[in-house]
């Protein structure tokens, strides 16, 4: 658990270096934001989804490190 901790660090380094490449690139903040929002919102609907709705107490953390093909995904639709 500490080396995902540890590990976080990287994915919160990734998503600001994202938004402030997209921001430079299309010139508006909100359309930046809304991209890593979006990706965030996914994985408070997965941990919703395992905890309330199935009822399984061991969220995967490994899930997390999907995180930074989801940045990835979600700015190539932005630019396209």
């Amino acid at each position: 658990m500490k080396q995902i901790r540890a590990d976080m660090f990287f994915v919160i380094l990734a998503i600001s270096l994202i938004v402030g490449v997209t921001v430079i690139y299309l010139r508006s903040i909100t359309v930046a934001l809304m991209t890593n929002i979006c990706v965030g919102l996914s994985f408070a609907c997965a941990y919703f989804s395992y905890k309330i709705i199935f009822g399984i107490d061991l969220f995967p953390y490994i899930n997390l490190m999907a995180t930074f093909i989801l940045i990835g995904i979600s700015c190539d639709n932005v630019f396209v």
